[in-house]
């Protein structure tokens, strides 16, 4: 039997993080391989099948997943050693042979399918050449949460505590000592703080209505101001407070927590005369600990029109010429969406069309580049996911058998590349804000003429949102027509946060055309969807030798392949 570092590395290279970021987890495997003489590899295919026909609370490796494990093994252990006992010839008094749990068992019977498939393959190494950082196992465990079970009261206290979570934030930025309520009748101005809301969500889900003057109401907390919504209005001189420019116009979304002043003079509406920008989450100077290259390709991988997969070749050919440190590989990979998956013409099961599309050109990628990590975020709309709400969480069992160089991600998620902290989203974002936003301006006149507001960066400004908002998904409601793209889950909103501080990098992809853009110190990336742009994102980070803004030394390029 091998000794205990070689059951760690082999421990490492076959469950991953799950027991490398665990020592309980990682002391439950060496004893369970040490005690009943099992591989790290048959203890791997084991767990698949074990974890395959339990409960929803023990299908992800941690400190109990371990445990269930061990107490299955050994009834399994009991069970063949006495039917290798009851068989046996000979002395009755010699001792018998201690047996070994096969891979093709009754124990793993149920996962020789996906095994068949992979047996072939060589696993490659761990990878050492980048340090990544990112959810650990009990971070997993609880993005695998129920959905379909929201409570009205939890939902109502997400959308509460969210305004609150502002209300600290704006008090220290704009030195207010106490926040008014909107709905309160008063000749003095006063500092208010809620989210934007249409009149009425029931008008906006019969006619999909959208933003407008006449439409804006804002929410308070039932803390700052009994939660009752009021409508409001813009006064004709309303300014932005630190606008450069005071032609410059505010956009506005459902959902968007806003920090407004001004008065209810009793007309049965709040008068603002000055709006307050949420000061937006900013990354902080660092050191990387060496160069990075990063290589960023979003999904859909095919068009609508075919299930041909070959378009995602052309990533791999792209890799392994350029042999990055990191291939990020963003869903949708199998879309619940395409025609042919809708109509139910798959060629062959889901689970083997991702294998014979993605799993095996990953696999020759590693075979040729050891050590490249690659990186999958999935998609809500990924066929092969269990968990299908928004934020997301996948188990790496979803995608079959998988390598250890190769990671399933939670989607959103917060890692960390060599000390470079990256946000990743496959939500569309950025196309419902810009699907959803009203842009109010202020009427400016010279000369007895209106003038017209100085263009500005569309996308930047919808970045700015995201980083001012302090969420990967700061909408609410979704809008109707979009509504199955993302499936939103509020009560499990706190997954959506960016944190303290912002990422150095912010991976967005979306449907508009891709980009590359600085955002308040932000590289935010859209390497659009690769089935129609082609278009492969490649950072390149340097060993930074002092402290320094990512943005200030990183370099971006939008490549198009093919």
């Amino acid at each position: 039997m091998a000794n205990e570092l070689q059951l760690r590395e082999g421990l490492s290279t076959w469950f991953g993080s799950a027991v490398t970021t665990d020592d309980g987890v990682m002391n439950e495997c060496l004893q369970i391989c040490s005690n009943y003489n099992i591989t790290p590899d048959s203890l791997f295919f084991n767990w698949e099948a074990f974890s395959f026909n339990s409960v929803a609370s023990i299908q992800i490796m941690n400190l109990d997943g371990a445990k269930a494990l061990r107490a299955h093994v050994a009834r399994e252990f009991a069970r063949t050693n006495e039917k290798s006992t009851s068989n046996a010839k000979g002395n009755a008094k010699g001792r018998a042979k201690v047996p070994t749990l096969a891979v093709g068992s009754r124990l793993g019977a149920n996962v020789a399918l996906r095994a068949n498939v992979s047996a072939t393959r060589s696993i490659p190494p761990v990878n050492l050449s980048v340090k990544f950082e990112g959810p650990d196992a009990k971070e997993m465990s609880k993005r695998k949460y129920r959905y379909m079970f929201e409570k009205i009261s939890t939902r109502s206290e997400a959308l509460d505590d969210r305004i609150d979570e502002f209300n600290q934030v704006v008090r220290e930025k704009y030195d207010v000592d106490e926040f008014g309520d909107p709905s309160s009748v008063s000749e003095d101005v006063v500092t208010v703080l809620g989210r934007i809301c249409l009149d009425s969500e029931t008008d906006a889900v019969a006619s999909s209505s959208k933003l407008s003057s006449t439409t804006l109401v804002l929410e308070p907390s039932r803390m700052g101001g009994s939660g009752e919504r009021v409508p409001i209005k813009f006064a004709p001189d309303f300014c932005i407070r630190g606008a450069t420019d005071s032609n410059a116009g505010k956009s506005l979304f459902p959902g968007e927590i806003v920090a407004l002043r001004g008065r209810n003079g009793g007309g049965g509406w709040f008068l603002v005369t000055e709006i307050l920008p949420l000061p937006p989450v900013a990354p902080s100077p660092k050191l990387t600990q060496g160069a990075l290259s990063i290589s960023v390709a979003s999904g859909p991988y095919t068009s609508d029109q075919t299930l041909n997969f070959s378009p995602f070749n052309a990533i791999i050919e792209e890799a392994k010429a350029s042999s990055p440190s990191v291939l990020i590989l963003l869903g949708p990979f199998i879309d619940a969406a395409h025609p042919a998956v809708k109509s139910g013409k798959l060629p062959s099961s889901p689970l083997s069309l991702f294998q014979q599309s993605f799993t095996h050109p990953m696999q020759s990628l590693l075979q040729q580049n050891p050590d490249t990590l690659i990186l999958i975020v999935p998609h809500v709309r990924d066929i092969l996911c269990s968990h299908t709400v928004f934020p997301q969480g996948c188990g790496e069992s979803d995608f079959g058998i998988l390598p250890s160089s190769i990671r399933i991600l939670p989607n959103p998620c917060i890692i960390s590349l060599n000390g470079v902290r990256l946000g990743i989203s496959t939500m569309d974002v950025l196309y419902h804000l810009k699907n959803q936003q009203y842009i109010q301006r202020p009427m400016q006149v010279s000369n007895g003429i209106a003038t017209q507001p100085a263009p500005s960066d569309a996308m930047a400004n919808l970045c700015r949102h995201v980083l001012e908002q302090r969420s990967f998904y700061p909408v609410f409601p979704v809008p109707l027509e979009l509504s199955s793209d993302v499936n939103l889950d509020v009560s499990h909103s706190e997954h959506l946060k960016l944190g303290e501080s912002a990422p150095d990098v912010l991976l967005l992809p979306s449907i508009l055309r891709q980009f590359s853009k600085i955002v308040e110190n932000t590289i935010v990336v859209n390497p659009s969807v690769f089935a129609k742009s082609r278009t492969l994102a490649i950072l390149q980070i340097p060993a930074a030798i002092e402290m320094n803004k990512i943005c200030d030394i990183a370099n971006v390029e939008l490549k198009r392949l093919g």
